[in-house]
């Protein structure tokens, strides 16, 4: 054989093996949402937060087009014109947390972009109470429409309900299940407000139909989180972008609660071999744009959405959770391994030529 025949022959044989290398807790009560923003509410505030909250769950079960709420407030402010606008602030305060922790009512999903017009009636300075009033109502293209047999609404939920999942296990292995379902996600940009066209929101349907921006991610994994026990909220926020004037966009990302800290969570940072979006911690670094980035530095919390509140998003850990290396021994160590065989056939090549004369 010519020392020509066996280089090539080498060299198919590093190439055939390069081929499959290169190529390469505790458990919680399912349902319930975390109660960190709810926390941050007061007696008012809290109690607001769940009159919307089962008006809502009861609407799925026969659901129309808008939610109208009632409430009366308590201990309010002694002048009508301080307690209307203590009023006003308590309703964007408990929609945004129900929003932020549990985004699973098709009413809520244009919240982050949708200002609530609230009325204020009743004032009783001698009894400390005034009765607020407003309606929230689904985004257009999951409304029903009345010409047609059909309850649209109705559907959609059917469908968004019938895509959640729920996983067991400790708090690790459901947030890479979770992170599982929607890494695959499309992420695409929501459509800011112009003169001609209203601004739209994704949802958390739109993240577990295959596409959407940051916002319906971000509440699709508190959703599925929610459903599976695991303490977790949404945040809104900014982060840097070149693109934008201000030199931020709007991004929404996740905390998780892991042995009494809040780790970050962005699926949209997310590729199949990096978990460093995973469980994050505020000095995790991540390869952004093609540079490392800390977590801390790429993602700043401003829960203010359309209407202004009074929320704190959670702090999170300074150092993330560090993931074990769980690849595959070829995973780990078979660039070296080809490497020495490399190197192997290239010797046995040069000595075979040169016992050959070819050298």
């Amino acid at each position: 054989m010519s020392p020509k025949s066996v280089s090539f022959l080498a060299i198919a044989l590093v190439a055939i093996l390069a081929a499959p290398v290169m190529s390469a807790v505790a458990d919680a009560d399912a349902g319930q949402s975390s109660g960190f923003y709810r926390d941050q509410l007061d007696a008012n505030g809290q109690g607001l937060y769940d009159e919307v909250a089962a008006t809502l769950a009861a609407l799925e079960e026969a659901p129309v087009n808008e939610a109208k709420i009632s409430y009366i407030m308590s201990s309010v402010p002694s002048t009508e014109a301080d307690a209307v606008s203590y009023a006003q602030s308590v309703v964007s305060d408990a929609l945004a947390a129900l929003y932020l922790c549990d985004p699973s009512y098709v009413w809520l999903w244009d919240y982050p972009i949708s200002n609530v017009a609230i009325g204020t009636s009743s004032f009783d300075p001698v009894s400390g109470t005034i009765a607020v009033t407003f309606s929230l109502a689904v985004p257009d293209r999951y409304a029903d429409d009345p010409e047609t047999e059909a309850n649209e609404l109705a559907e959609t939920i059917a469908d968004f309900r019938g895509k959640i999942e729920v996983f067991e296990g400790d708090a690790l292995s459901i947030v890479q299940s979770v992170n599982d379902v929607l890494r695959d996600t499309r992420v695409s940009d929501d459509q800011e407000a112009t003169e001609d066209q209203e601004a739209t929101v994704s949802s958390p349907l739109d993240a577990l139909n295959g596409e959407s921006s940051s916002a319906g991610i971000a509440a699709a994994f508190t959703v599925l989180c929610n459903a599976s026990g695991l303490e977790c909220v949404t945040v809104r926020g900014y982060a840097p972008s070149d693109d934008a004037e201000d030199g931020r966009e709007t991004v929404y990302w996740n905390l998780v609660m892991y042995e009494g800290g809040w780790y970050g969570v962005d699926c949209t940072l997310n590729s199949e071999e990096a978990k460093n979006c995973l469980l994050a911690g505020s000095s995790t670094r991540m390869v952004v744009g093609g540079t490392y980035e800390r977590f801390g530095g790429i993602r700043a919390a401003d829960l203010d959405m359309a209407d202004p509140n009074s929320l704190e998003a959670p702090s999170m850990t300074v150092v993330g959770y560090e993931w074990p290396d769980d690849s595959t021994f070829l995973e780990k160590y078979g660039l070296y391994i080809i490497l020495v065989l490399m190197c192997a056939i290239i010797f046995g090549v040069l000595i075979h030529a040169m016992r050959n004369g070819a050298l």
